[in-house]
């Protein structure tokens, strides 16, 4: 029963993949492909960092120190994203 379904969900991201592929080929999702990559490079921008969350914690550093820097990198981004906006705009 899990093959199946392993086998099920592989080929509905295969296809749906490919029809996808085929939609931003055609122009009808070509208007949002720059909010599309966003998305999916802030998704794995989030992951990768709440996967690092935990090792940081287990370390000699503080909390206090650990939040300012995961503050600073968040205001850094959001800054650096703002001034790529501005120049190409």
């Amino acid at each position: 029963m899990i093959l199946i379904a392993i086998i099920l969900g592989t080929l509905t991201a295969g296809i749906g993949s490919v029809w996808l592929a085929a939609a931003l080929n055609f122009g009808i999702l070509a208007k949002n492909t720059q909010h599309m990559l966003s998305l999916a490079a802030g998704g794995l921008l989030a992951t990768a960092f709440m996967h690092l969350l935990p090792e940081a914690f287990e370390s000699q550093a503080s909390a206090h120190n650990l939040f300012a820097a995961l503050l600073a990198g968040v205001v850094f981004f959001f800054l650096l994203d703002k001034a790529e906006l501005w120049h190409h705009g």
